[in-house]
């Protein structure tokens, strides 16, 4: 092969792994578009508000809400800031990425010093546990448990 169709070629792959990144980057924003909407429309019907109720909370207009509820729109990244804070959901939530929508505010002048440096996934656990209400003396004879078994 010439050295020159080597270069056309080379620019011909370069130009079409280029489409491809674009391809794929317009379907997960397209993704990300339908599940936003989903999701606006879920917080609005869970707080029976009309769309203008919505949009006057963002300090929008109605057709805006309506637009993100159809997949037509992406809101604008401060708009999704405030559904997030104002619902106390998380933005991963909004975008589809978790199902787990409840945001977790920690307090660091509130957190005792010795919960400090536990993890997220602890703090997610214990609030699945209190939400199926098992007492933390269950959890305990658990650990328990699970500590004797491993000394076997």
């Amino acid at each position: 092969m010439s050295n020159k169709l080597q270069v056309v070629n080379n620019r011909i792959g370069h130009q079409m792994r280029l489409i491809g990144f674009y391809l794929l980057e317009s379907h997960l924003k397209g993704v990300y578009i339908i599940m936003v909407g989903k999701r606006i429309k879920q917080l609005r019907q869970e707080h029976k508000m009309t769309q203008q109720d919505f949009a006057s909370l963002l300090n929008l207009n109605g057709s805006a809400i309506s637009l993100y509820e159809n997949g037509k729109r992406m809101p604008e990244y401060d708009i999704i800031i405030k559904i997030a804070n104002h619902f106390n959901v998380t933005v991963d939530w909004l975008l589809g990425r978790i199902e787990e929508r409840d945001l977790v505010k920690l307090e660091k002048d509130y957190i005792p010093k010795e919960l400090l440096n536990v993890g997220v996934e602890y703090l997610k656990l214990a609030k699945e546990m209190e939400n199926k209400s098992i007492p933390p003396e269950d959890i305990r004879k658990i650990i328990s448990a699970i500590n004797a078994l491993k000394k076997d």
